[in-house]
């Protein structure tokens, strides 16, 4: 997928060197070719559409539904296409389910039209159309296809004054989008109402009015037994290690089920793991992917950290267990590995809505006292992913045996362990 760089107004040019061509996800690209500020825009929002989908399903959205996904919102913008502010978009991907490559184009009504072999959209597409068809041939090479792409628009460019052509001068080409490998370049109602007018009805009738009173339970015995059952329910889950190493952040997880996953990504340099009921936290992990991809988009992804996450967490997990009967029986984690210098992140987030800031490891759930206890014996700063992963299965073997020996007296046995290596933020 090629694009050339110009913008106009009206008659004059407005950018010489504007981007049209973007990678949407991994599989796939978009290009754009109308109204330059709702195009960008456009395509800003389907990027973040398709990679939220990606991180709250856990599966990649189909080329077919990428396709209708961005008709929809073509249709969305169809109030502004009839002021003038028109955009067509084009689409092309490879279809991993088919194993092909499918382009995809669009009119002004979302419509959406599956092309055979090429397509050309904008002011020059007509040339452009021309000049490709008359190269094109079944089985080109990746340069080949580059090359006569770069031609359609030096042609296209030549009969359109609102095509720019490659300006050798200021150092100005088309941008190309391939793919290569596997991846794209480029309220609730109360009852007091009622009580209080039967006890109205009550004295109108000469009747005496009778009152019962509540059960009277101090504060600090329900805060006390609203954290005794969540602690309870945490420990009979099983355990979570996270540990800074050299390069970035090792967590490791013992997890017996092959698709329900305790470790996730949240978002760029950014972890979540939990530990206790499944259900529970994944409903944050998705929460927190909302959020997110929400700060994300209406500021910049820059923007988006561990600690805001954090909070964001400890404010409602505070507010369930001041407020609600039953507290959440979970301990989450959110991790950050740090870029331009700055220091990794570790936040253990309570049941109860406590933030705590750790510099070297947290152990979660399970037999957290007595795992800590071994991390922090053989701990050691600066330590490489293979000693911190050696660590970490030398004290799974501990866990285990110290579980069979609890079972020979009648206790719980663990399960498997799963390891997730967050990504070198120096790599990245």
């Amino acid at each position: 997928m090629a694009g050339d760089r110009r913008a106009t107004e009206g008659y004059s040019i407005a950018h010489r060197s504007i981007e049209k061509v973007f990678a949407a996800d991994r599989h796939s690209a978009v290009a754009f070719a109308g109204a330059a500020g709702p195009g960008i825009e456009m395509v800003k929002l389907f990027q973040t559409q398709l990679e939220h989908y990606e991180k709250v399903e856990g599966l990649a959205l189909s080329l077919e539904g990428k396709a209708n996904q961005l008709g929809q919102m073509i249709r969305g913008n169809l109030p502004m296409a009839l002021q003038g502010l028109a955009v067509l978009p084009l689409f092309a991907g490879y279809d991993l389910r088919r194993r092909i490559g499918r382009i995809f184009n669009y009119d002004l009504t979302g419509g959406r039209y599956e092309e055979a072999d090429f397509h050309a959209t904008g002011s020059g597409g007509r040339d452009a159309r021309t000049t490709i068809k008359l190269g094109y041939r079944d089985g080109m090479a990746r340069d080949e296809a580059i090359e006569l792409a770069i031609q359609a628009l030096y042609e296209a460019a030549d009969e359109d004054i609102a095509t720019g052509g490659p300006d050798v001068v200021r150092g100005i080409y088309p941008m190309v989008a391939h793919r290569h490998g596997r991846r794209f370049r480029a309220g609730r109602r109360g009852r007091g109402g009622r009580a209080v007018r039967d006890a109205h009805r009550a004295q109108a009738g000469g009747g005496p009015a009778t009152m019962t009173m509540p059960f009277y339970v101090a504060p600090e015995q329900v805060m006390k037994d609203r954290a005794d059952y969540a602690r309870k329910g945490i420990a009979r889950g099983r355990s979570l290690v996270a540990s800074v190493f050299a390069d970035g952040i090792l967590v490791t997880a013992e997890n017996p089920s092959r698709s329900l996953h305790k470790v996730n990504e949240i978002y760029d340099r950014i972890a979540f793991a939990g530990v206790g009921r499944y259900n529970e936290f994944d409903q944050l992990r998705v929460a927190g992917v909302r959020h997110a991809d929400t700060k994300g988009f209406a500021y910049s992804r820059e923007d988006v950290d561990a600690r805001s996450l954090a909070n964001v967490y400890a404010q409602y997990l505070g507010q369930v267990f001041t407020h609600e009967m039953k507290p959440l029986e979970i301990e989450i984690l959110v991790a950050e590995l740090g870029v331009d210098g700055a220091a990794d992140q570790l936040y253990h987030i309570l049941y109860d809505g406590t933030v705590v800031d750790e510099e070297r490891f947290i152990v979660l759930g399970g037999e957290a006292e007595a795992i800590a206890g071994r991390v922090e014996s053989s701990w050691a700063e600066g330590w490489t992913l293979a000693e911190a992963l050696r660590n970490r299965r030398c004290g799974a073997r501990r866990s285990r045996a110290d579980a069979r020996r609890r079972r020979a007296r009648g206790g719980s046995a663990g399960e498997g362990r799963r390891t997730t290596r967050l990504p070198s933020h120096r790599g990245r």
